[in-house]
């Protein structure tokens, strides 16, 4: 998926209304997170100034450790889940600030979570190794996000309306016009994938 779909779905399913501002860009992060190595990679890449392979096989540098395997363990579902239940824990069974932090660590790792789970369901031979460092096993979907043969067309009008509507609803909880100015930037580079996709699409 397109990343800020993945921020804005975190959010959705992790903040609330009535929570503060901070715990919302939590929820962001928690969604952005596991793609930060990608992000590294092509600014480093960038910083080289030359012409680098990113994206293509089997030589590209995302194919290549280090950054397969930081993908991998940034998309942990494993790792993820359970972070998530010590923040579960420390939410219920905690009491001042480690209640606090316990909320905190819950919104930004269900939020990676959430992310990795999503990731799962739409890459084909792109897919990552959802489950290190319990496995190296990499599931490869039948369905992708952008490949036109894998119905990537089809997803990205489903995507695209699942960002319509959830940033619809956060536009109405958030009473801060910073994060409801957040939340529509956040929907435009999901438009602007849709549209490509749909007028040219991507073969494979």
């Amino acid at each position: 998926m397109v990343t800020t779909t993945h921020m804005l779905m975190a959010a959705f399913v992790t903040t609330r209304p009535r929570m503060r501002a901070w715990m919302v860009f939590l929820g962001w992060f928690g969604g952005f997170f596991p793609d930060l190595p990608m992000f590294v990679m092509v600014g480093m890449a960038r910083l080289l100034e030359s012409p680098v392979n990113l994206w293509r096989q089997p030589d590209g540098l995302y194919w290549l450790d280090p950054w397969r395997t930081l993908t991998g363990l940034s998309h942990s579902i494993p790792i993820w889940a359970a972070l998530a239940l010590v923040g579960w824990a420390g939410w219920q069974l905690g009491k001042g600030r480690v209640t606090v932090a316990g909320l905190a660590m819950l919104v930004f790792s269900a939020g990676a979570l959430i992310h990795s789970v999503a990731d799962l369901l739409v890459h084909t031979h792109d897919a990552h190794s959802h489950f290190l460092p319990l496995s190296d096993f990499v599931f490869h979907s039948p369905v992708s996000y952008y490949q036109r043969d894998h119905f990537g067309r089809e997803f990205s009008v489903f995507e695209l309306g699942f960002c319509l509507v959830a940033g619809w609803f956060m536009f109405r909880w958030f009473r801060s016009w910073t994060l409801r100015a957040l939340t529509v930037l956040m929907v435009m580079p999901v438009a602007l994938h849709t549209g490509a996709i749909l007028m040219r699409g991507v073969p494979g």
